[in-house]
């Protein structure tokens, strides 16, 4: 993830600024948080269906097909 905007001078040499490797490291930081919520969020969302499914079903419904 070490994603870098480079920036070409005059004589083909790079350069990359200060602002730009923060820019780099924030953005590194905020997807690494999404991609440990993910986990958690499709736990809740599974919990809600099965919340769902027996208040329509019921639980013996559940019980029979061993969800």
């Amino acid at each position: 993830m070490g994603r870098r905007v480079v920036r070409i001078g005059e004589k083909g040499k790079c350069k990359v600024t200060s602002r730009e490797k923060e820019f780099s490291s924030e953005l590194d930081v905020r997807i690494a948080m999404i991609q440990a919520l993910i986990p958690l969020g499709l736990e809740a969302v599974a919990e809600e269906l099965k919340r769902e499914v027996e208040m329509l079903a019921g639980k013996t419904c559940l019980l029979q097909a061993g969800v």
